[in-house]
């Protein structure tokens, strides 16, 4: 008698990164953990920054309270500091910024295939330009990327730090978080969610 095969698909992994991971990438990894529910047994989200250590920093106040208002509780979130084995352990890891990215690759140069501004994502994730696989993916993301495209940085790429600056910079932060949050969403739904045969 023949074995079933398993079909079931791979837990992936989604690293989110900022600077400190006391704002942005708590609030981008609760956003986006949200969107994902559809997809829940499919994507598991967490996040680190790159200078976490260095910081030693609580979780940003007004972060914990914007996000309040939306019904996430970061309270409890701790901060920790990107390395090695996180890096290595995750399928996407999506920065804030190019100069995220780059610490990011400094700390784990084989990361650099898997590693990108969570803008350029976006950009470069046109539904029906790929192929509809997680590996299909990652080649389109990474067709004609190469490291020094990401020497300088480019505004177009980030998601600006609002820590200590007044609220509408924080909420300028969470509203294109939630978009990006939205828009990977809808991404890796078209890529994980189980697809009705098409009929002959």
């Amino acid at each position: 008698m023949d074995t079933p095969r398993d079909t079931k698909q791979p837990v992936r992994h989604i690293l989110v990164v900022c600077t400190a991971n006391i704002c942005r990438s708590p609030m981008g990894e609760a956003l986006l953990r949200h969107s994902v529910q559809p997809i829940r047994d499919q994507i598991r989200v967490s996040s680190a920054g790159v200078r976490a250590r260095e910081f030693n920093l609580s979780v940003d106040a007004v972060a914990v309270q914007m996000m309040a208002e939306r019904s996430f509780d970061l309270r409890n979130h701790s901060p920790r500091q990107v390395n090695r084995d996180l890096t290595a352990s995750a399928d996407l890891i999506v920065t804030m910024t190019r100069q995220d990215l780059r610490e990011v690759v400094v700390i784990d140069r084989d990361s650099f295939p898997r590693v990108f501004t969570w803008m350029s994502v976006l950009r470069r994730s046109v539904l029906g330009q790929f192929v509809p696989s997680w590996e299909g993916w990652l080649t389109a993301l990474n067709d004609g990327r190469t490291t020094r495209d990401l020497i300088a940085d480019d505004i177009a790429d980030d998601i600006a730090d609002p820590f200590g600056m007044e609220q509408s910079k924080y909420e300028t932060c969470v509203e294109q978080l939630v978009h990006a949050s939205t828009s990977l969403s809808q991404v890796l739904q078209y890529l994980l969610a189980p697809r009705l045969p098409q009929s002959p």
